[in-house]
Order: C-alpha cells, then sequence, then structure tokens
C-alpha cells in the first residue's frame, strides 16, 4: 500500500537489470520491463488525469510536459523488446496522442468570444490537435502490424478497435460476402 516505496522498489529492479551487463539474464530482463511498465502506467495516469483548462496555454505546457515524461517511460519498456510489454507500451504511446488531440478539442473556450472569434478558435484547435491525432495513427498502425510476427494480444486487438475510430473508412468497414456462380459456363 505504500505507493513511494513501490515505486523505489520497481526503480531498484531497472537498476539492477541495467546494471547487469554481462550478468544479466532473461528473467532479469522481464522483471525490468514488467517495472518499467508499472512505473510507465503510474506516469501514464498522471497524464489522462491533467486537464486542459483556462488559461489554455498554462494547462497545455503542464499537459505536454507530462506527455513528453510518459512517452519517455514508455520509451524505456519499448528498448527492452519484451514483446507482452512491447505492445502495451505501443499502444499507450498511441493513445497519449490520441488524448491531447481530444483534450484539445474539449478544453475549455474563452468566455468572452464572439461566434466568429469562437469558430477562428475552433480551427485553431484543430490544426493543432491534428498532427497529434495523426501521430497516434502511425503509432497504432505499427502495433497493428505485429500480428504479421504473431503477436495478437489485447494491446493489439485495442490498437485495431482505436484505429476504427479514428480512420472508419480503412478500419471499420463491414464485411461483404459475395455470391459466386457455382456454375459456370
Amino acid at each position: 500500500g505504500n505507493s513511494e516505496q513501490q515505486r523505489y522498489w520497481l526503480g531498484q529492479l531497472i537498476v539492477a537489470h541495467d546494471g547487469a551487463g554481462a550478468a544479466a539474464t532473461e528473467r532479469s530482463l522481464y522483471l525490468a520491463a514488467q517495472a518499467a511498465t508499472e512505473l510507465a502506467e503510474l506516469r501514464y495516469q498522471q497524464y489522462r488525469q491533467a486537464r486542459l483548462v483556462l488559461p489554455l496555454s498554462a494547462s497545455l505546457t503542464a499537459k505536454r510536459a507530462l506527455l513528453e515524461e510518459t512517452l519517455e517511460a514508455y520509451s524505456k519498456v519499448l528498448d527492452y523488446q519484451v514483446a507482452i510489454f512491447y505492445s502495451q507500451a505501443s499502444y499507450r504511446m498511441a493513445d497519449v496522442y490520441a488524448l491531447l488531440s481530444r483534450d484539445l478539442m474539449d478544453s475549455q473556450r474563452p468566455p468572452s468570444l464572439s461566434t466568429m472569434e469562437l469558430e477562428q478558435y475552433e480551427m485553431l484547435l484543430e490544426e493543432q490537435a491534428y498532427p497529434f491525432e495523426d501521430q497516434a495513427i502511425a503509432i497504432h498502425e505499427n502495433n497493428v502490424r505485429r500480428v504479421s510476427e504473431e503477436n495478437y494480444d489485447q494491446w493489439v486487438r485495442r490498437s485495431f478497435s482505436d484505429l476504427a475510430q479514428l480512420l472508419p473508412a480503412r478500419y471499420d468497414k463491414p464485411e461483404r460476402l459475395v455470391d459466386y456462380a457455382s456454375d459456370l459456363r
């Protein structure tokens, strides 16, 4: 129940593996990747809870700092190349970008804007949010390519699901069954 002590020992697992050099084992690699994933998840939860409120510039700066910390934490997980944690880290990295895109679009609007100013403000937000959505799509697409490596887990499945929402024209097409004539002359 002591989260500070838990973070400390998770960090010690990482330090032990990273400092082991030739003495590192498959088990120490797994434990380091697992510890890095747990620490990254804590960062992710902090990131998710950060809201974009007025003044937007201040809260956006704080949110972007959390974004960088979260991405760095998941990059550490990716560095270990342990399949069971790799797809989760990839999914979360994509979700970090998608969340920022959504948070920008859902952020508070200044109350003093006229209708025309509000439209322009909305367009500016869309311009800011679009590149983050593109980044999320690119990472999700990389994650779903893991299917060809015979790694289809819940995180790859979730990437497919998110892509269906982000790019429905490509990833949410209904299947069509075509009847073929069985008697060809």
